[in-house]
């Protein structure tokens, strides 16, 4: 699966091929806001923790490149 992460105002975009991926919500302390995370997990490497951006939108693509699905919840915040 290949994941791209597309921030258009940061002029930002990544694409991870990875095995399996997950978004949460981090833990805060007292002195950090809560932030959100895309955990991406690879065959051939450790896995490894994104820290998402207010305007990321993230594709989920096939191994072909067709994207099968869109998460654009980080636009609005």
């Amino acid at each position: 699966m290949i994941i791209r992460v597309l921030n258009d105002k940061q002029e930002k975009d990544k694409f991870y091929d990875c095995r399996n991926s997950c978004i949460r919500k981090s833990t805060p302390t007292d002195r950090e806001e809560e932030e959100v995370l895309l955990d991406l997990e690879f065959n051939t490497s450790e896995p490894i923790t994104v820290v998402l951006a207010p305007g990321d939108a993230i594709y989920y693509m096939n191994n072909a490149g067709a994207t099968v699905h869109a998460d654009r919840r980080m636009l609005t915040r």
